[in-house]
């Protein structure tokens, strides 16, 4: 602390909006100093809220608001919130912006971690986080551009002894707001003045034709502070008197109905700047470079959109041709503004929505595209193998933005008959869903899948019915046919993760019979998807208790990575920890440990004996634990589930679910040992890492009937029997076991196979 996390700078522009100012200085700065802990009222954090139509100025009301009472504050942080992800994204770098935990970590990686540990800095903001002292931060939160309010429960600091600020086009039924107005003629007339530079030292410098025809303009701009923004900028740019400005667009024609435009015809809550004179004049006379880039953005995120972008020409686009220019001129038209400091350009959403309209059809279906090789030339698509690296995600964060936003508007590109291009963005689609998997976000996912297959299965329909159109049909039948078949792996996988048995079988025996009727029989080569296939299979089986099947598609999938041409023993890890977990589950000890302590050898002869690549060395640890412990050897098993939880911890951070399964395995070591108040640690860590996730239900019911049997044993009777009512109530009531019948083989055998 000082903490100041804010996009914008001060507009140098700012004018006016004074009664804002200090309605919100009123509703957020008052009597902090007087705020103790012990006197918060209900009402914390305080809260106001500043929305009307797009255009009004809200952002800038709220960064100049910042601007001016920074000091008041020992940690302002500001937050892009369109959607969830970018809030979850802005909450991970409060937590290291903070101090909170360490940049680079494997917990910095974790959004629901980094969300709460943001979350419970707010409740009680500590100014020294070792403790020393219980003297409390003050805190300002801007939630920027809320499009649905019902986003921020999430992420609301409930009784936080802090304040939030607000903006959104949205009128709800916000506790304390400010609807925002148009500028009144006076006001847009001293705004176009301050802006054009005919005002010094607070003096109007005209003549009184001129301030004619600026009272013109701004009436016919309605007041809007982004229209007025924008002619200000062009009429200063060009060096024209507003006299000249007016009598330049009278003699263009046949748009002298823009000039004639009222405030009062537009409906109530939109806003009126598609409507207006700056909607047409900001947009002409752009050269050829500054309408492109105008294009492309019209298309990515505005919130924030890296120059490094344009860093790269490609040779069948427009898009990155004199980027400097174009940029710079659509700086002095106010069209976009940028932070020079993180090289990030910023376009106002409205702006982007005329640029849209502008367009026909084809030309909008060209920028769309333009826009999918842009992002896919920096994207990191991630190779079709075992897939469980985290390198990547630092890239994955930045650009995922602007996939989310070409997936929002892909709906309204229309389809081409003769053009294949759309499997680019399927492909770039397929990518950024399973990063959205990896990062734990696997509804997201499955949006995507779905938008990826339909585009993948109508293009297959249409080289079927067009083929004329296809240079190759087999080449490009055969790239639809490998993305249909990695969809049908990632729904497979992430119903696995989530716990649904039935489709995870589903998917994933669709995914092996196609990678059968694919690689089956071939000679030697280097595609791992065959092997991988029997491999997800095995994991459906066991998920559905097959152990046997289980057992033979993990065999299978072992002999097919044996036939790669580039075979390695480390290759075949996952299936080996597998196998061993089935073995064991079928009582077949020795087999088991034989296959696991092959394996863990492998990986110790690669990795050695401190492997940090990945989380795949901890499964080995987990299951050897779990067979020592149905051997009766619980010091080796009590080990070997200690190096497992310092192995998840150390690849997958602390809050991961696998991390708390085997939170939950020591915990139980420590029952055993009767050192209670330390398995009461390790379960009160597994549950907060299970979180509220819904498919976690089982792990819950597991770790809070240990927890209970923990409290019972340290006579903390009442709590105990709290703690197994909870329990009985997140258990399958159909189960027809009454709560004190509740046993630990009725608790397992809800748990899935790499979870027990």
């Amino acid at each position: 602390l000082p903490c100041y996390s804010v996009p914008h700078d001060q507009d140098k522009n700012f004018y006016a909006r004074d009664y804002a100012l200090e309605t919100i200085k009123e509703a957020l700065c008052s009597g902090k100093a007087e705020v103790k802990p012990s006197m918060k009222p209900q009402s914390y954090p305080l809260c106001f809220a500043v929305h009307g139509p797009g255009g009004m100025g809200k952002t800038q009301i709220a960064a100049q608001f910042v601007s001016i009472h920074r000091t008041c504050f020992d940690a302002v942080l500001w937050i892009n919130a369109e959607n969830a992800s970018k809030i979850s994204q802005a909450f991970s770098e409060f937590a290291v912006e903070l101090g909170l935990i360490s940049e680079g970590s494997i917990d910095a990686r974790d959004q629901s971690f980094t969300r709460d540990i943001v979350k419970r800095w707010l409740v009680n903001p500590l100014k020294d986080l070792r403790g020393g002292s219980k003297e409390k931060a003050s805190w300002l939160l801007v939630f920027d551009g809320v499009e649905h309010g019902e986003l921020l429960n999430d992420f609301w600091p409930y009784n936080g002894p802090g304040s939030i600020l607000i903006t959104s086009r949205n009128p709800y039924s916000w506790a304390v707001s400010l609807e925002l107005k148009p500028f009144s003629t006076d006001e847009a007339t001293e705004y176009l003045m301050k802006i054009t530079g005919l005002e010094k030292d607070n003096r109007t410098v005209v003549s009184d034709e001129e301030k004619a025809s600026a009272v013109t303009i701004a009436r016919r701009l309605g007041g809007l502070p982004l229209a007025l923004a924008q002619m200000g900028a062009i009429i200063a740019h060009q060096s024209l008197s507003f006299t000249e400005f007016l009598r330049s667009y009278e003699e263009r024609g046949g748009q002298q109905e823009f000039l004639e435009w009222n405030i009062d015809r537009v409906r109530p809550q939109l806003s009126n700047y598609e409507h207006n004179v700056a909607s047409v004049w900001a947009f002409d006379s752009l050269s050829l470079g500054a309408f492109e880039l105008l294009n492309i953005m019209s298309m990515l995120d505005p919130d924030w959109i890296p120059e490094r972008l344009f860093d790269r020409t490609e040779d069948d686009t427009k898009e990155t041709v004199n980027y400097k220019d174009a940029r710079n001129e659509l700086l002095v038209r106010s069209l976009a503004t940028r932070n020079k400091r993180d090289k990030a350009i910023f376009i106002h959403r409205l702006v982007q929505d005329v640029t849209r309209t502008r367009m026909g059809v084809t030309e909008l279906r060209r920028v769309f595209f333009a826009c999918v090789r842009l992002i896919s030339s920096r994207w990191p698509f991630e190779v079709f193998t075992w897939r469980h690296g985290v390198a990547r995600w630092e890239e994955c964060e930045e650009l995922f933005p602007h996939i989310e936003r070409l997936k929002t508007l892909f709906p309204e590109i229309t389809p081409s008959v003769d053009s294949f291009e759309d499997y680019q963005f399927a492909r770039l689609l397929v990518d950024a869903g399973w990063y959205r998997h990896e990062r734990g976000e696997s509804a997201d996912a499955v949006l995507f899948n779905n938008m990826a297959q339909s585009i993948c299965e109508s293009m297959k329909l249409r080289i079927l019915e067009y083929p004329e159109y296809v240079s190759d049909n087999g080449s490009t039948m055969s790239q639809l046919n490998f993305s249909l078949a990695e969809i049908n792996h990632n729904r497979g996988c992430i119903a696995l993760e989530i716990n649904e048995p039935i489709d995870a079988l589903k998917y994933h025996k669709l995914f092996n019979k196609g990678m059968i009727k694919e690689l089956a029989g071939k000679s030697p080569h280097d595609d791992m998807r065959l092997a991988i296939s029997w491999n997800e299979l095995g994991n459906a089986h066991m998920l559905n208790k097959n152990y046997q099947m289980g057992e033979e598609c993990f065999l299978k999938s072992i002999e097919e990575m044996k036939r790669l041409k580039n075979f390695h023993p480390i290759l075949i890890s996952l299936p080996i920890a597998n196998l061993g977990l089935a073995y064991w589950l079928q009582q077949k000890y020795e087999q088991a440990l034989a296959v696991l302590e092959e394996g863990l050898q492998e990986r110790k002869d690669v990795f050695g004996s401190d492997d940090r690549d990945s989380f795949i060395t901890g499964r080995f640890l987990h299951a050897l634990g779990n067979v020592k412990g149905s051997q009766d050897n619980q010091d080796k098993a009590f080990d070997y589930h200690r190096r497992a939880l310092q192995q998840y911890k150390s690849t997958l951070g602390n809050r991961h679910h696998r991390t708390a399964d085997v939170f939950v395995k020591v915990a139980e070591h420590h029952i055993r040992l009767k050192q209670h108040e330390m398995a009461l640690a390790l379960l009160d860590h597994a549950l907060g890492a299970y979180s509220s996730a819904p498919h976690f239900m089982p792990e819950k019911v597991r770790a809070s009937f240990k927890r209970s049997q923990a409290l019972r044993c340290l006579q903390r009777t009442d709590e105990a029997n709290s703690e197994l009512s909870k329990c009985f109530k997140l258990y399958d009531e159909n189960r027809k076991v009454k709560e004190t019948d509740l046993s630990d083989a009725d608790v397992d055998e809800l748990i899935t196979f790499w979870s027990k």
